[in-house]
């Protein structure tokens, strides 16, 4: 069912990064929260010019630069080349995370990204989710979308079975169990788990989409839920502490030490424990150092450095990848291919159009140079 409505969450406000955006990406932004196509994991299929027509002060141009502007503070992950992009926060921000049966949809769809680059935004956030909120299921789809799969693995599919079986509150035969001792925030002893309120107070406009309420789950006033130690202890998202050893410690201290600038100990304690989280998983050293350094030329939160990460080994793939092609031939192909997309989508019936849709030969007077650059795009483009 399409969606009939969107979210945005009063505190936006308060957000820097939001309130740097110039006022058309900020209209941008909602325009696309609201959009019946926006699927729950967030994706939609670039259609610039039908966003423009909304607009009689937008042009198409604006309308492209308001998604880089956007893509360039990572409200939008935006990738050209498969025509996609995805509302990034979407999943926690909408409050999907907190309706199982919504939550389990979103899943499902973001099997339908095509875009490696998008996955990984996506698996990023599915990672940040609480265990204790929404089950292991997340994490399991976060790492079949990296691998490339295209459905919902049935490992998937069990975790979410047990989460939704998990019992609510404990029996009236049993006696009362204790919190679960969870490691505190610093390097004192550990600390009780405290848990949300479940009797918080109820939206003043209830969604139409399906509730945890309705589905008889997870939802608010239906019980305090008992969580496991073992699932307490892991943060999806956050360093597990519990399981990072002393050596691996060290390591990824002397990792943020010899690539970062001089940083106040709290920022400095948040990415030893990501990058610790890191080296734990298995992610090469080289790719933590080279996260941190690109950490350290943006103005972005520790807890993004996994998808820093990410990104440098993304780089080395293009890089390997396009090695016999010239940094200065690169840039210009990518600048022509570029613009002829453009004159395809805009229907440029200018003479320079005509000539990047291919419908006109170069002219005598033109550089043999640009041809031959003007075919290589096309042949970049077509492949």
């Amino acid at each position: 069912m399409a969606r009939d409505h969107a979210r945005i969450l009063c505190t936006i406000w308060n957000d820097k990064e939001w309130r740097r955006l110039s006022a058309t990406a900020k209209t941008v932004y909602v325009q696309l929260l609201s959009q019946p196509r926006l699927s729950y994991a967030g994706l939609l299929d670039l259609a610039v010019k039908r966003w423009a027509s909304a607009h009689e002060d937008i042009s198409v141009q604006q309308m492209r630069a308001a998604l880089s502007e956007l893509d360039a503070a990572r409200f939008l992950v935006v990738d050209h080349d498969t025509e996609e992009l995805v509302v990034r926060t979407l999943i926690r921000n909408d409050g999907i995370d907190k309706q199982p049966q919504v939550l389990a949809a979103a899943l499902r769809q973001s099997f339908e990204i095509e875009s490696p680059i998008l996955r990984s935004a996506v698996a990023a956030e599915l990672r940040r989710l609480p265990v204790d909120l929404v089950g292991q299921a997340p994490a399991i789809v976060a790492a079949a979308l990296e691998a490339g799969e295209h459905e919902l693995p049935p490992a998937a599919k069990a975790a979410m079975s047990a989460h939704r079986k998990r019992p609510k509150t404990p029996a009236a035969s049993e006696p009362p169990v204790e919190p679960a001792l969870v490691p505190a925030d610093n390097d004192g002893p550990p600390a009780r788990h405290r848990f949300p309120d479940p009797a918080g107070t109820p939206s003043a406009n209830p969604s139409h989409n399906p509730s945890a309420q309705a589905q008889g789950e997870g939802g608010r006033g239906q019980g305090t839920v008992v969580v496991p130690v073992a699932v307490a202890a892991t943060r999806v998202g956050g360093p597990p502490r519990a399981h990072v050893s002393a050596q691996t410690r060290e390591a990824a201290a002397r990792l943020v030490a010899e690539n970062t600038p001089t940083l106040p100990k709290s920022v400095a304690r948040q990415l030893v424990e990501h990058a610790s989280a890191l080296l734990v998983d298995g992610e090469q050293a080289e790719h933590v150092a080279a996260g941190l350094r690109r950490w350290s030329g943006k103005t972005l939160p520790p807890r993004l450095l996994p998808e820093l990460v990410g990104e440098a080994m993304r780089g080395q793939v293009i890089a390997a990848t396009n090695a016999p092609r010239s940094r200065a031939d690169e840039a210009v192909a990518a600048t022509l291919a570029m613009a002829q997309r453009v004159a395809v989508e805009d229907n440029d019936q200018s003479a320079f159009g005509r000539l990047l849709r291919g419908e006109t030969p170069p002219a005598d007077g033109q550089p043999a140079v640009f041809g031959e650059l003007l075919g290589e795009t096309v042949s970049v483009v077509a492949a």
